[in-house]
């Protein structure tokens, strides 16, 4: 290749990657006003999502409390998975219930999770709801409480 050629595709090439660059930190980010996934699990319980709190203090008891409080007696088809969160494993899922886990918090050692069982009466009415404290560390070991 010429060296007039070479030249020009290097000025080209750094060109390229100078307005690349700016481009990246000028333009500002759009910001979502969605919620996470966990929030949206708090909500399908019938919690509101308190400023201090985030997806590592979720707790198996605290959403168990509030399933008696809010779903009990409500139909079983009316409760729906977090918008942007599936389950990661379910264990059943029909007409009579449903036990899946969700995980919700990814730390650097922990990963943080509720395992939610759910079960209707012969009128498809939420008739027993508990939630269990899932813990994985290491990304292997997973603890139920």
């Amino acid at each position: 290749m010429p060296a007039s050629l070479l030249k020009r595709l290097s000025f080209t090439g750094t060109a390229a990657i100078v307005l690349i660059g700016t481009g990246l930190i000028v333009v500002p980010s759009t910001g979502c006003s969605c919620e996470e996934p966990w929030m949206d699990l708090l909500s399908n319980f019938g919690l509101k999502t308190p400023e201090s709190m985030d997806a590592s203090n979720v707790s198996g008891k605290q959403l168990t409390a509030a399933a008696h409080r809010n779903l009990i007696g409500t139909p079983l088809s009316g409760f729906s998975f977090p918008r942007n969160m599936q389950p990661t494993r379910c264990y059943k899922r029909d007409a009579s219930g449903f036990d899946c886990e969700f995980w919700i918090f990814s730390g650097l050692m922990r990963d943080a999770g509720v395992r939610i069982k759910m079960s209707a009466d012969a009128n498809g009415l939420v008739r027993d709801a508990k939630v269990s404290d899932l813990n994985r560390w290491a990304g292997r070991w997973i603890f139920e409480s």
